[in-house]
C-alpha cells in the first residue's frame, strides 16, 4: 500500500497541537522513508493513527472516532494505491451527535453507499 494523500479536519489532536482545524498532506511524489518530528503534543500521533489507515477507529485510544473530533463536519480522507488500484476513503464525522458516514471509491467507482454498516 502506498499512501498518496491525507486530510484530517476537526481532529482534537491537530487542533490542540497545531491550532489548526484542518491539515492536508500530499505524499504522492514522495518515496522512501518518511519521518515525523516535533515536540510532544503537536499532533504526530493523531496524524499517524487517525490518518494513515482507512478505518473508523483509533487502536490506542478509547471511545469512538467522534470522541476525538470537535467539529460537526469533521472528516478523514485518505487516498492510497494498493495492488495497482487507486482507493479513496472518506469518513464524515459529526462530533456533536457521534454520527458517521463512510465512503470508499476504487478506481473512481463507489464501493459503498455511505452507511457505516456497508
Amino acid at each position: 500500500m502506498k499512501i498518496e494523500k491525507l486530510r484530517l479536519r476537526g481532529f482534537l489532536g491537530i487542533q490542540r497541537g497545531l491550532g489548526l482545524d484542518e491539515v492536508a498532506v500530499d505524499l504522492s511524489d514522495v518515496s522512501g522513508l518518511i519521518a515525523l518530528s516535533g515536540a510532544n503534543g503537536k499532533g504526530k500521533s493523531t496524524f499517524m493513527e487517525a490518518g494513515l489507515q482507512p478505518y473508523r477507529t483509533l487502536a490506542s485510544r478509547k471511545g469512538t472516532l467522534a470522541a476525538h473530533c470537535f467539529l460537526r463536519d469533521s472528516e478523514k480522507e485518505l487516498s492510497f494505491t494498493f495492488q495497482g488500484d487507486e482507493f479513496r476513503t472518506l469518513i464524515k464525522i459529526d462530533a456533536e451527535s457521534g454520527r458517521q458516514e463512510g465512503f470508499i471509491w476504487r478506481n473512481g467507482q463507489p464501493q459503498v453507499n455511505g452507511k457505516v454498516s456497508a
